[in-house]
């Protein structure tokens, strides 16, 4: 079975001060177009 893996960016928010400037809808259309492109 894969290893199941869970993004957590929490701590680059709290030290870094960072906000994704992608949402997670867009970032996964983004993503599944591209693979359908090129895959």
């Amino acid at each position: 079975d894969p290893v199941r893996r869970c993004a957590d960016i929490s701590k680059a928010k709290r030290i870094l001060n960072w906000e994704p400037s992608t949402s997670l809808e867009d970032g996964l259309k983004k993503t599944i177009a591209w693979f359908k492109d090129n895959g």
